[in-house]
């Protein structure tokens, strides 16, 4: 069953997995370039919610940019561009292009699906598996591989017993080294925003101020206008005025209405 957040050819089920599973149960989990796209602490709580729906012995593999091989590849300060540019602009790009989230690499993969509760954690090659229902699955664009550095990390792992223990540090460390300063960020980026949000209230209120004012302007000129033909009417050109039309009109100089 594939499982995506657009209709595209060959989905199954269109979700947003980052708010759970839409099985109850599966034998086995496969996501390409994907927790990439998850912010830190969201990547880890799917790979727990995998964990949840897996069967008893199921297997995850997982396919994301390798952080390692992004920063041999895209990024050397002896070897700068003829416009001086060490890769600076290809870093970021491998960073935020794409709607990249967070770029993991081996070490903290692994650590993160151990304290997720899985064992028996393998490395294949792009393609390639023991297990004949995850051979053949990757579909991404490849690039290079370096020597013992892949531009991807592939990994499988067994559904193991749950690691409170271990997932509890993990996650106290990434809030301490990580999510505590991106909060900081949001906050900041909130505070802006609610600013800018008063100081467009403000401007609307005194444009809503200025249409009143005007509206009442254009009352009293349509009161003195009133009052203007109310005089008219009463006065004594006025009824000598309308006297010569209906005589007119009795007289047939002019057709009745």
């Amino acid at each position: 069953m594939n499982v995506d957040l657009q209709l595209l050819p060959s989905v199954d089920v269109v979700a947003d997995v980052t708010s759970g599973l839409c099985v109850r149960s599966a034998a086995a989990i496969f996501a390409e370039h994907f927790l990439e796209h998850l912010a830190l602490d969201e990547a880890l709580e799917f790979l727990q919610e995998a964990h949840r729906v897996l069967e008893s012995e199921g297997w995850i593999r997982l396919s994301t940019p390798n952080l390692e091989w992004v920063l041999e590849t895209h990024y050397d300060p002896g070897s700068p561009t003829p416009e001086g540019d060490p890769g600076t602009l290809d870093l970021n790009r491998a960073f935020y292009g794409w709607e990249h989230r967070f770029l993991w690499d081996r070490s903290l993969l692994r650590r993160a699906l151990l304290a997720c509760g899985f064992v028996d954690l393998r490395w294949p090659g792009y393609g390639e598996s023991d297990l004949s229902f995850f051979q053949g699955l990757e579909r991404h664009e490849r690039s290079a591989d370096y020597p013992h550095l892949p531009h991807v990390l592939v990994v499988e792992g067994r559904k193991g017993p749950p690691r409170p223990d271990r997932l509890e540090a993990l996650q106290r460390r990434v809030e301490e080294r990580f999510l505590e300063h991106m909060e900081e960020a949001r906050l900041r980026r909130a505070r802006l925003e609610i600013e800018r949000l008063h100081r467009e209230l403000e401007r609307r209120q005194q444009e809503m101020e200025d249409l009143r004012s005007e509206k009442e302007q254009w009352k009293a000129r349509h009161g003195e206008a009133r009052l203007t033909i109310e005089w008219m009417e009463a006065s004594r050109f006025w009824k000598a005025r309308n006297l010569w039309f209906r005589l007119k009109r009795a007289l047939g100089l002019v057709p009745g209405e």
